[in-house]
This record gives structure tokens, C-alpha cells and sequence, in this order.
């Protein structure tokens, strides 16, 4: 009851990517110690719960519609009245997942029969290969293409602090 392990592991495939990234690996690690439980917090009368927190992992997203690493063409683009077909999207066979890397560690309070709650944590997430529309020069008849491009990152603290100031029946 002090001290908590976990990790998972998951491989994902989806056809929206091209056909040499459809498989993303993701995966993570946590952890977390009650230092209330230990022998010497024992004797602390006003201390309820006391633990220390982190975790790690990776994981992925596919959130971009169906087939954008698809050349796609629509029919009924009639020329001289033959019918006909023209291109409708680019194809982007190098398109693959978006990754977020999370980190975190945090440390969990609860005070004087648990009437006060502390909830403090450290954040970093990185977001990779973000899946967006890059635009194109209108003159290639199109005017963007799925590509993963950019990065972006976000980090911070976050506090939380509870306290029961009345309670009656």
C-alpha cells in the first residue's frame, strides 16, 4: 500500500496513414509512493494522505478524417460533354502519426480529516509531427495538403486547493 507501479503497451495501425506508417508504438510508465504510510509520518496527527506522483509516456493521434494520404479523384467533371474525372486531393504517402511525449509529477495532500485538499503538479507535454493542412500555390489546382508539420510544446503548474469550510449534518 506505498508504493504503485504501472505501465502499458499498445500498437495501433489505421489506413488514414500512408502505407509504410500505418503502425504507431505507443506506451507509458507511472509511479507513486504514500509517504503517509511510511513509519515515520506515523506520528503526524493533522496529515491524512501524503504521495508523490509521476508518470511518462507517448501516445498517438489519427483524428484527420478518412484517407487524406489518398490521391483521390471525383467523376462528373464533364469536358465537351464527355464525362470525365479530375484529381480532388493530393496524395501524401509519407503522412504517419501525430505523437504527444507527457510528463508529469505531482504531489497529492490531504490535511486535518481530510477538510483541506493540495493537489500540486508539474506538466511538459510535445506534441510531434502535428497533423495539419499545409497550404499550396491555388496555381496547382489545389489549395492544401495533409502533412505533418510543426511542433508545439506546453508546460506548467497546475494547483489545486480544497477546504471544507463548513460541514453540518
Amino acid at each position: 500500500g506505498k508504493y504503485f507501479l504501472s505501465a502499458s503497451l499498445r500498437r495501433d495501425g489505421s489506413s488514414r496513414f500512408g502505407a509504410d506508417n500505418r503502425w504507431g508504438t505507443f506506451y507509458s510508465f507511472g509511479g507513486s509512493w504514500v509517504a503517509s504510510n511510511e513509519a515515520f509520518l506515523e506520528d503526524v496527527s493533522f496529515l491524512n494522505l501524503l504521495k508523490v506522483r509521476s508518470s511518462w509516456g507517448v501516445t498517438g493521434n489519427a483524428a484527420i478524417g478518412d484517407f487524406p494520404s489518398q490521391g483521390l479523384y471525383v467523376y462528373g467533371q464533364d469536358y465537351d460533354g464527355n464525362p470525365g474525372a479530375a484529381p480532388s486531393q493530393v496524395s501524401n504517402n509519407l503522412l504517419t502519426w501525430e505523437s504527444q511525449e507527457n510528463f508529469n509529477i505531482g504531489l497529492d495532500a490531504t490535511f486535518l480529516d481530510n477538510k483541506i485538499r493540495l493537489n500540486v503538479e508539474y506538466f511538459e507535454r510535445t506534441s510531434s509531427d502535428l497533423l495539419l493542412d499545409r497550404p499550396l500555390s491555388l496555381t496547382t489546382g489545389f489549395s492544401s495538403v495533409a502533412q505533418n508539420i510543426g511542433d508545439m510544446e506546453n508546460k506548467g503548474i497546475e494547483v489545486d486547493l480544497s477546504v471544507d469550510i463548513i460541514q453540518t449534518s
